[in-house]
């Protein structure tokens, strides 16, 4: 005879296990859409820090 209980028991552990799954893809590509958009910001602080940099030669030369 099949354990009812047990078989409700093992679907809810791997329902919760596909929810955790699921939770953990979509944190990681948040994860990797925040690096490249903290990697784009450090490539526009560069830039203006090289503007910065050029004008500051420009007016002391």
């Amino acid at each position: 005879m099949v354990d009812i209980k047990h078989l409700v028991e093992n679907l809810d552990r791997y329902e919760r296990e596909l929810e955790i799954r699921f939770m953990e893809k979509g944190l990681a590509k948040k994860l990797a859409s925040v690096y490249q958009h903290k990697n784009q910001l450090k490539i526009q602080v560069d830039a203006i820090r090289g503007q910065k940099i050029s004008l500051t030669e420009r007016f002391y030369s």
